[in-house]
């Protein structure tokens, strides 16, 4: 006599399921094999679907980044962004955003500190000996 979905149901209720089993179906699903319990009962008992998440978030970051860096170099998004960079309207936005308080705060925060002090100073040394460099050049 065939047992119906309940029966079945309540007969894996009876195992208690570990880690091990959830990591042994999520290998199953990625050969595209049966489950040994039904997904409902992983999911509610065990939290398949996190674990199966999180196995798989690194690597679907990693394609999203893949992904989203192939479009940027695309020939259309550049000639879009390049428009949208030149526009008015995006430049008043810019330049009304770095007008507040706290961004300016917070740039000057960054300028003080140390290593980007020392990258500052030594970008504008570099500067004024090429300047020097070119005088000497020119011989003025």
């Amino acid at each position: 006599m065939k047992k119906t979905t309940k029966e079945i149901l309540d007969s894996f209720e009876e195992k208690p399921i570990c880690k091990q089993e959830v990591i042994r179906n999520i290998g199953l699903a990625e050969q595209g094999l049966p489950l040994t319990q039904p997904l409902a009962r992983l999911n509610t008992h065990c939290n398949f679907k996190e674990v199966w998440e999180s196995m798989f978030e690194k690597e679907r970051k990693e394609e999203l980044k893949a992904r989203q860096a192939a479009y940027k170099q695309k020939p259309s998004y550049i000639a879009w962004r390049k428009a949208y960079c030149t526009s008015q309207k995006y430049k008043a936005r810019i330049k009304e955003y770095n007008k507040r308080p706290e961004v300016k705060a917070r740039k000057i925060k960054y300028l003080h500190r140390p290593e980007v002090r020392n990258r500052i100073n030594a970008a504008s040394r570099k500067k004024y000996w090429l300047n020097k460099q070119k005088e000497v050049k020119h011989g003025r």
